[in-house]
Order: C-alpha cells, then structure tokens, then sequence
C-alpha cells in the first residue's frame, strides 16, 4: 500500500482480485466452449448466439459473486493498527461477525479453489480442441493465463 489503508479499500481487495481473474477466463473459456462445439461435429451447422456465451460467462461468473458477497457479508476485510518492531501500521485483516484469520483464510481457498475448477475445466476444452486449426484456437491465450 501507498499510504494508510482504509476499510473500503481491505474490503474491495478480494472483489477487484477475485472478479478480475474469472471474468478473463470465463470469457475465454466461452470463446472455446463455442469453438469446441462448432468443431465436435464438422458436418453440422451449428449457431451458437453471442447470448448463449454471455450465459455460459454468467454461470461461470455467478459462484466467485457469491463467495465474495458471503465473504464481505460475514468476514469483511477491514483495517486494523498493529503493532510491529515497536511501530504501529494499519493493515488489512478479517473483520465482520467473525473476526478471525482463519475465516479470511477460508473464504480465500474457496475462492482460489473454484478459480482452480474454472480453470480446469478451460485446460479440458483446450484439450479437447487442440486439432483445431489455430487461427481459432484460443488454447495459448487460456496456458498465459
């Protein structure tokens, strides 16, 4: 941190990290889910609408809204004065009904757990299509990230 930290701003530390991770691999792994089955059966056309992706985006999405809402809801991070070497700093701790380390803990692995399910179901896809010619694969761009 540059400065003091602020309650509103430990509080919007696990939205701005978790929301910014899953909405780029949603998005990608949407862009691959269509490519997938367009290619699952070359024989057949098939139309996927933009709005079928923006649904799989949302259901991918939904799960981290929710973690993140219970987590603000019952261990929202706040600042706290601690004292280190004899100097006193803020910092960012758990707060809310719990007050312990061991909750922020927990809905942080929760929220690192279903980015880790999201993103192997993204590796599953790239399988699945790795013979598709690469001007449509999007499997390196999901690897970076």
């Amino acid at each position: 941190w540059y400065g003091k930290p602020q309650s509103i701003a430990c509080g919007f530390q696990p939205w701005l990290l978790g929301l910014a991770i899953v909405s780029m691999n949603s998005a990608l792994i949407a862009k691959t889910f269509r490519i997938w089955r367009v290619f699952r059966s070359p024989f057949t056309v098939k139309v996927i609408s933009n709005v079928e992706l923006i649904v799989l985006w949302i259901i991918l999405v939904a799960p981290v809204l929710l973690i993140l809402f219970l987590w603000t809801l019952v261990s929202t991070p706040t600042a706290k004065l601690e004292e280190h070497d004899g100097l006193e700093h803020l910092v960012c701790g758990p707060g809310g009904f719990t007050d312990s380390i061991v909750a922020g803990y927990v809905w942080f692995f929760l929220l690192v757990g279903y980015q880790g399910l999201v993103m192997l179901f993204g590796i599953i896809l790239t399988f699945a299509i790795r013979n598709v010619p690469s001007k449509f694969n999007e499997g390196k761009l999901i690897a970076i990230s």
